[in-house]
């Protein structure tokens, strides 16, 4: 990197791979060296310690073009570049943060390049608007879309054929679904309506009375162990109650000996990070 650091202090290592520009390279042997760098312009000097590699894969380009355009800005103007194009010779790394901190910093309005100073001299960053030239292009392209092969491929392997069902592979349970969608079916405001294929037959229903009657048993036993959430139970059911969600049974209610009845057992289902709904 440097051919002077060959008097100074030295230290061969192996340091085979060395990421610099976004680049890998190999280098199977790395020396260490240490040595003195200071601002063109100042006579204040600093000690660096690097590892010597052959080469980098970054290069400065060359200012002189856009020289120019920097000195029209008028923050920017006063303002000497000291800029030599050609490889990178020495790449300072986040171990010398002092050596990149700010002293002095120049800006613009929106947009505009910012020139900041720091121990080594002044540097500047922008975007180069001479750096390329925008191109427009337009394109005129007319494509016949052919929506039913949309439609095709959206229903593929869940469109029913096109064929009449034979009823006689029709199970009994398929038949009583079949006939009221049959009878019933009907279209209204450009849309069609259809009732659920509900089972009708009461006899189907079973008698879960004890069993609804035990989870209750379980229900109010557990509750009577933890008073918080027993509170909590009794406030959601006085709620369903104020809002009609749940009504108590009269008398004539419980005469059920004519009425096809099924029970639905509940328990509650506690959150307690849930501050509008715990239960």
């Amino acid at each position: 990197m440097l051919d002077f650091v060959k008097e100074m202090h030295q230290c061969v290592e192996d340091d085979r791979h060395a990421g610099v520009g976004g680049k890998r390279l190999e280098q199977p042997h790395s020396r260490r060296v240490n040595f003195y760098i200071a601002g063109l312009k100042s006579n204040e000097e600093f000690k660096i310690e690097a590892h010597e590699i052959d080469k980098t894969s970054l290069n400065v380009p060359d200012l002189d073009r856009n020289l120019y355009l920097l000195n029209s800005f008028s923050h920017l103007q006063g303002i000497q570049f000291d800029h030599i194009a050609g490889p990178v010779n020495l790449i300072l790394g986040v171990h010398y943060t002092h050596l990149h901190a700010e002293e002095e910093t120049r800006r613009g309005d929106a947009f505009q390049p910012v020139t900041k100073k720091t121990k080594l001299g002044s540097y500047v960053i922008g975007v180069n608007e001479e750096s390329g030239t925008p191109e427009v292009y337009s394109i005129h392209l007319v494509q016949i879309i052919d929506l039913e092969k949309f439609y095709e491929f959206e229903t593929l392997g869940v469109q029913a054929p096109n064929r009449q069902c034979s009823t006689l592979r029709l199970s009994p349970d398929d038949k009583r679904a079949i006939e009221p969608m049959e009878k019933l079916c009907k279209l209204e405001n450009n849309r069609y309506i259809i009732c659920l294929p509900w089972k009708r037959d009461k006899t189907l229903l079973p008698n879960n009375r004890s069993l609804v009657e035990s989870r209750l048993q379980s229900l109010e036993k557990s509750l009577s162990k933890n008073e918080e959430k027993a509170k909590m139970y009794d406030d959601v059911i006085i709620q369903y109650q104020a809002n009609t969600w749940a009504i108590p049974l009269s008398e004539e209610d419980l005469k059920v000996e004519r009425k096809p009845v099924y029970y639905l057992p509940h328990h509650g289902v506690y959150r307690p990070d849930k501050k509008s709904a715990p239960v």
